[in-house]
């Protein structure tokens, strides 16, 4: 099938900025929700909802896509529903490079 490019008028659309609910980004609510990822965060979930010692969260993935920034929100969420755990928790970020 041959190409055909694309015009003007097919690659605008208009929006209404009275249709939005918001006057500026300021009145809006931050989503720090993570897409597509509602397996991982019921794994964290889990991982850290563990009631005995000696268990460890692995989190793995590509550097720079906020598996540190996720974790720690859920680990901030997950403590203020609930008392402090008997041991201290700590954080511990590994950064390692694999060439593909």
């Amino acid at each position: 099938m041959p190409r055909k490019p694309l015009s003007a008028d097919q690659l605008y659309h208009a929006c209404d900025l009275g249709d939005l609910a918001f006057e500026t980004t300021d009145d809006l609510q931050p989503d720090y929700s993570a897409l597509g990822q509602d397996r991982a965060i019921d794994a964290i979930q889990f991982g850290i909802g563990m009631a005995h010692n000696g268990y460890n969260l692995f989190v793995s993935g590509s550097a720079g896509i906020g598996k540190h920034l996720l974790v720690s929100r859920i680990v901030k969420q997950e403590a203020a529903r609930g008392a402090a755990p008997s041991t201290g928790a700590t954080s511990t970020t590994s950064t390692s490079r694999t060439s593909r």
